[in-house]
């Protein structure tokens, strides 16, 4: 498995953040983003072992969707 992705049909939390969510929060619970996309945020997670990242994408200032996946790949 290389991605996975949460949407809006997800209840779940990733990282501490929620779908609808408002972007402020992923900023404050996971700091500066390693890119800032015209639609979204990515974040390094360096410590999971593989060149993992979390991209947050974003409209109207609220996380709609949240994917996690190897940057290797």
């Amino acid at each position: 498995m290389w991605r996975i992705d949460f949407n809006s049909d997800y209840k779940g939390s990733v990282f501490g953040l929620f779908i609808g969510d408002a972007s402020d929060k992923a900023l404050s619970l996971l700091g500066q983003p390693h890119f800032v996309a015209v639609d979204g945020l990515v974040w390094r997670l360096p410590w999971r072992g593989f060149p993992v990242q979390l991209r947050i994408a974003i409209k109207d200032s609220v996380i709609t969707d949240i994917a996690v996946f190897r940057a290797d790949l």
